[in-house]
């Protein structure tokens, strides 16, 4: 993965014309618009909030004696078996999101360095490349921050409407 994000960096630069910025320029100006761009937090603010309301609302099925399904989350590593500690759940949601945020800001820089360069070689068509470069940054973060997080919402649904009844009961 670093080095297709490097290669396509490199390329990027070099498509730039002669008399554009240094490569430090560049660098420092793509890193603050990544910074300053919000769709490189969001996918990873709506895969944290979603897990964490998941594992949050699961607690009181757990505590009334239920397993977790998912093995990510269990001790053992299989479905169905005792889940892991509170704290544990939080710490790996966190971790998977921070792993979000990661491929956020990756897919951002590239698609700064790309409309940076491309608009230094292309100056006629700034406009066009400037909402081409909107659209896929909108279109990554709507994209990733539903697949990392539909799920989990859906779930947490389920468990806030459902009724705990005790392991083993008879469900009529």
């Amino acid at each position: 993965m670093r080095t297709a994000i490097l290669a396509v960096l490199l390329a990027a630069f070099a498509a730039a014309p002669a008399h554009a910025q240094s490569i430090a320029e560049h660098a420092r100006g793509v890193a603050l618009d990544v910074l300053k761009d919000p769709t490189t937090y969001a996918p990873a603010a709506a895969s944290e909030i979603g897990k964490t309301l998941d594992w949050v609302s699961s607690q009181r099925f757990f505590a009334a004696g239920y397993v977790e399904a998912n093995p990510h989350y269990t001790i053992s590593g299989l479905p169905h078996d005792r889940p892991v500690s509170r704290a544990t759940g939080h710490r790996l949601n966190l971790e998977v999101s921070l792993r979000v945020l990661g491929y956020s800001a990756a897919n951002n820089a590239i698609n700064h360095a790309a409309t940076r360069a491309l608009s230094a070689r292309f100056p006629q068509h700034k406009r066009l490349i400037r909402i081409a470069s909107i659209v896929e940054r909108a279109a990554f973060a709507v994209g990733t921050g539903y697949l990392n997080s539909a799920k989990n919402f859906r779930q947490w649904r389920k468990n806030v409407n459902a009724p705990i009844q005790p392991v083993g009961a008879l469900a009529w």
